[in-house]
């Protein structure tokens, strides 16, 4: 876990840890389709991600959005959520459903 508010070299630490943990599965002996999904979250304070959402998630797509995996195969997922977006003091009735 990072303390410090700094977003040095993050998405690629994010990256390596994502494929790190994906790859640490024993497979020998077994077919890939037994993969377990993995799915790592970070909750950052930092501007990372330049959009207004407060969650993304992330698979393996290209340039265009065309996945390289069907949604239903893919393993690999990183789930970001900006921190300072989360208002803790909002009533649950006001929250939209990404708040939820």
């Amino acid at each position: 876990m990072q303390l410090r508010q700094t977003k040095d070299n993050l998405p690629i630490r994010i990256s390596y840890h994502l494929a790190r943990l994906h790859g640490s599965q024993e497979l020998e002996g077994k077919y890939y389709g037994e993969l377990k999904e993995t799915i790592v979250l970070v909750f950052f304070n930092v501007n990372l991600i330049d959009n207004n959402r407060m969650c993304n998630t992330f698979t393996l797509k290209n340039e265009d959005g065309l996945s390289f995996v069907e949604e239903s195969q893919d393993r690999m997922k990183l789930i970001t959520v900006k921190m300072s977006k989360v208002d803790l003091k909002k009533p649950l009735s006001n929250m939209n459903e990404q708040e939820k």
